[in-house]
């Protein structure tokens, strides 16, 4: 009995020792628990049929395999399956052709990723990193970050941006763009506060995107590049927009950008020819081929936009020019002060004069210098502008007193609004394609408290038209300043006003030319009389040839003591030159000219008939046939 006792232990630890080793993964062969060995050395296995036992020995034999077979299966049952299930759905997953992996990984690789993982370490929503990066991307992102980035970007943006970009870029895009360095911040905070100011002067000609390389589309871009990247006084080191507003004199920037756009406009800044990549060069936004200015423009400051800040500014010797007097200036859009460029004058730092005359501008007038609201003068005369005249120069220059723009090729209609400038002392805007009619406020004050200052007025040789100019010259508020008076070759109609008995000759009139044009009627002797009881009038010269005037010529005109040049010819007139007229011959008058030309026709049979002259004069020194002959004594 004690031997079947010991038989069933044994049987019970082998079954035992088998289960044990189905649930710690073991592969040898199970063994029976009852082994002996014979007399002869050899093993003797008995099975377990052998060894006797009851019946309780058999059920027990029989449930402890099921008992471990159970245990096992509640362990690793869903450990099992939970892995099937992971490994089904990674295959189901279309995995993307991964990129090389690189085999050197450079010093100044591993000290982003060391800068990327102090960045990352202050991101608040991360709270668990893994040790080190996959060598490959995996199929998805993680969601949290890791400490170093992958060495291969990921097909998949991760769920939070890095603060510095990866060194290869993702195949997509982040969705949160990665934070940009703070130089590029603080240079758009700079453009931005920069055009803030700028935009009121300019309007939507700034909101245009420009290309750094060759997109110079207006002139208002040129400028706004030229301040932002090559103006010396404004290209300096980039702060913050508060250091900006601190250090940026608005009036000083607004100045020298108005006055950039007036370089621009009347520069030709097309591009170079092609070069051998059949590119067109820009080497600046200064690159010119033709139209450059005459004296001191800027054209040969700036060497190459890409160079750095400032340093395509040649040494303080290239800012110098000589002006036609051969005097020093400075150029265009050099370093230095606006206020000492060529051709401009300012009071208290503002800009009060431009005098450009002569200097082959090539563009029109921009509309920004009506924002210089200091502008007393404006001399642009002998260029080559072209364009309209800018309403805005009669709005917003209310100081403006000198407008010279004769010579160019201008064209449209005086706009209206320089009516308003009542301060205007000098208009010559003649030898232009000017059109419409002269506005009548030019020669009439327009308040009560204010005179007219207007005493220079040229507006020869456009196409101009009016009936009413002549009678607003002698009528109006600007009688009493007016000095000299160019109106030639124009389409002005109209007749000399008279008031009975009234001196109309205004006192300060030294030159009265309106030859040329159509007026009609007859010469009142008002029109010649001077309200001065000295009868001591200024007028010097007097041109009223090239017209339809009719009658006698009046004798008042006699009185006039300082008359050098009297014109008369190409008129209708009749009769005989009065001998006061004549008598100025002794003094002053060198020039008289007058229709006293006797005409020839050929009559029916052949014969040539002659006619009288239709002004009879002695003393003239010209004396003309018709309105297209002129003979010289």
């Amino acid at each position: 009995e004690e031997e079947d006792n010991e038989r069933i232990a044994m049987n019970t630890l082998a079954v035992a020792e088998q289960g044990q080793s189905i649930v710690m993964g073991r592969t040898e062969p199970n063994k029976d628990a009852s082994e002996t060995k014979g007399n002869n050395g050899h093993r003797e296995q008995k099975s377990i049929e052998e060894v006797p036992s009851s019946e309780h020995h058999d059920k027990c034999q029989k449930a402890y395999p099921l008992f471990f077979f159970m245990i096992v299966s509640v362990v690793l049952g869903p450990v099992l399956w939970w892995k099937l299930t992971r490994q089904k759905d990674t295959d189901n997953e279309a995995v993307p052709e991964q990129p090389p992996a690189r085999e050197n990984v450079t010093k100044e690789e591993n000290r982003i990723y060391s800068a990327t993982v102090n960045e990352v370490a202050s991101v608040s929503d991360v709270q668990e990193f893994t040790a080190s990066p996959l060598y490959f991307p995996t199929g998805r992102p993680s969601i949290f970050l890791t400490e170093k980035p992958s060495r291969s970007p990921t097909d998949k943006p991760s769920r939070f941006p890095t603060k510095h970009p990866s060194a290869a870029p993702t195949f997509p895009p982040t969705f949160p763009p990665t934070t940009s360095s703070p130089t590029t911040t603080r240079q758009n905070m700079r453009r931005e506060f920069i055009l803030e100011i700028l935009r009121p002067i300019s309007g939507s000609a700034l909101d245009q995107e420009i290309d750094g390389e060759s997109d110079y589309s207006s002139s208002q871009q040129r400028a706004l590049d030229w301040i932002l990247h090559q103006d010396p006084i404004h290209t300096r080191s980039l702060n913050a927009v508060s250091d900006v507003a601190n250090s940026v004199d608005v009036q000083v920037l607004t100045q020298r950008y108005i006055l950039a756009v007036f370089y621009y406009s009347t520069v030709d800044v097309s591009p170079l020819p092609p070069n051998d990549d059949d590119e067109p060069i820009y080497n600046s936004p200064m690159a010119t081929r033709s139209g450059r200015w005459k004296r001191c423009g800027a054209d040969d400051i700036l060497l190459n936009d890409d160079d750095d800040i400032g340093a395509g500014m040649k040494t303080d010797t290239s800012w110098r020019c000589t002006n036609e007097n051969n005097q020093q200036q400075y150029k265009f859009l050099s370093g230095i002060s606006e206020c000492f460029w060529f051709g401009i004058r300012c009071s208290g730092n503002r800009v009060a004069s431009i005098n450009l005359r002569d200097n082959n501008l090539v563009g029109s007038l921009p509309r920004e210098l009506s924002h210089l609201t200091s502008l007393k003068s404006l001399v642009l005369g002998h260029n080559s502008l072209f364009g309209t005249l800018p309403p805005a120069l009669g709005t917003h220059l209310a100081k403006l007193k000198t407008v010279i723009l004769n010579h160019n090729d201008l064209s449209g209609n005086i706009p209206i609004t320089f009516s308003s400038l009542t301060k205007l002392s000098t208009f010559i805007i003649g030898g232009n394609r000017l059109t419409g009619t002269v506005p009548g406020g030019l020669f009439a004050s327009r308040s009560e408290r204010e005179t007219c200052a207007l005493k220079f007025f040229d507006i020869s040789d456009n196409q101009l038209s009016s009936q009413t100019l002549l009678t607003e010259v002698f009528l109006g508020a600007c009688a009493q300043t007016i000095k000299k008076i160019n109106i030639h070759g124009n389409k002005l109609g109209g007749s000399m006003p008279v008031i009975s008995g009234k001196p109309l000759l205004p006192p300060n009139l030294e030159v009265l030319i309106a030859s040329d044009n159509q007026f009609t009627g007859y010469l009142p002797n008002e029109a010649f009389m001077y309200a001065s009881s000295s009868n001591n009038s200024p007028l010097t010269y007097l041109d009223l040839s090239e017209n339809q005037w009719t009658g006698t010529i009046p004798s008042v005109i006699g009185n006039l003591p300082h008359l050098e040049e009297l014109k008369l010819s190409s008129n209708d007139f009749t009769g005989t030159i009065p001998s006061k007229i004549c008598d100025l011959r002794n003094t002053k008058l060198d020039i008289l000219t007058s229709d006293c030309e006797n005409s020839f026709s050929i009559g029916n049979g052949g014969n040539i008939i002659v006619t009288n002259p239709k002004v009879i004069c002695e003393c003239c020194t010209v004396c003309v046939e018709g309105r297209d002959s002129i003979f010289g004594q």
